[in-house]
């Protein structure tokens, strides 16, 4: 019997050990006594702070399981969370150089009109310089200087 007690005494003693250790409380060790006496281990006895023990065990590893779970979890999400941010960083530049593709074509298309416009104008003044060349010829009046001009291709004329 008094070896029982100071068996008792080192589990209780243990147990007190652990529970600082494991941040268990009393309430928990008395369920997890309870438990064990259920399966079949007298309240107080050796073989009752032994399955208590490995209970706890249980307990403290599926803590520690469920803390690994967590930060798996949090890990998880945050490389999602960057990987959201990497995609829209993403969108922002691919609109981005979308903008500055529509802005290009738009400076090519107004070149483009811009010379169009000019060769228009320079048309348009030979035009002019071939019709006063006319009406001076048909007023009788001699061109002011001599009067050359070409076919420069493409149904334009050049008269200097």
């Amino acid at each position: 019997m008094f070896k029982k007690n100071i068996i008792y005494s080192l589990i209780v003693l243990f147990y007190m050990t652990l529970l600082t250790s494991t941040k268990c409380y009393a309430v928990d060790i008395q369920i997890l006594q309870e438990q064990c006496a259920d399966i079949g281990f007298k309240i107080k006895t050796p073989a009752n702070g032994k399955c208590v023990l490995q209970l706890m065990q249980t307990v403290k590893n599926k803590e520690a399981q469920g803390l690994a779970d967590q930060r798996a979890y949090e890990a998880k999400v945050a490389a999602e969370n960057a990987q959201r941010q990497q995609e829209a960083s993403l969108r922002q530049q691919e609109a981005y150089l979308r903008r500055q593709q529509s802005e290009m074509l738009e400076i090519q298309r107004r070149s483009i009109q811009a010379q169009e416009n000019i060769a228009k104008e320079e048309s348009r003044r030979e035009s002019l310089k071939i019709m006063q060349k006319g009406l001076e010829m048909m007023g009788g009046q001699q061109p002011k200087k001599p009067t050359t001009c070409l076919n420069v291709g493409a149904g334009i004329i050049s008269c200097n």
